[in-house]
């Protein structure tokens, strides 16, 4: 039993490991995706199969860029159990093309003033808290600068 709650109370996002890269020569964590050497082609979260040349065995891990651009945000008053509202979900646009949908962090939603097209940096950060009461870690996106606004 002892073993089961040291194991429980370290649980991660589902993946973490094929999901998040940790902090690598002080450049900060990264999200990891894969990459056809085919076409080119990249995926996140990974693929075993590129979905564009249908030929499996060429996706392989690819590391993402660790910002992207806001693309679009929206405000999430009534959350659902185990997140604490009000919280921001977005989409960030990686340079690679990538729409990837994450939670918004180091922002207020009620305060700062959030632009569409402004950097955002991929960090680890407590997503929710389980029935347990254990957070559950995930990646999420803070500002590449600070926001001001009133």
């Amino acid at each position: 039993m002892g073993d089961n709650q040291k194991a429980a109370s370290s649980d991660v996002v589902y993946g973490w490991s094929d999901l998040f890269s940790p902090d690598e020569e002080g450049q900060g964590p990264a999200l990891v995706g894969s990459r056809c050497s085919t076409c080119g082609y990249i995926a996140f979260p990974s693929l075993q199969v590129c979905p564009t040349c249908l030929i499996a065995g060429t996706m392989s891990r690819h590391v993402l860029s660790r910002s992207g651009k806001l693309e679009n945000f929206s405000v999430v008053r009534q959350a659902p159990k185990g997140f604490q509202a009000p919280y921001i979900q977005a989409f960030i646009r990686l340079p690679e093309g990538l729409a990837i949908f994450t939670h918004l962090i180091g922002v207020d939603p009620d305060k700062d003033l959030i632009e569409i097209g402004t950097l955002w940096h991929v960090t680890a950060a407590v997503i929710k808290t389980r029935d347990d009461g254990q957070p559950l870690t995930g990646y999420a996106f803070a500002p590449a600068r600070e926001m001001i606004n009133g």
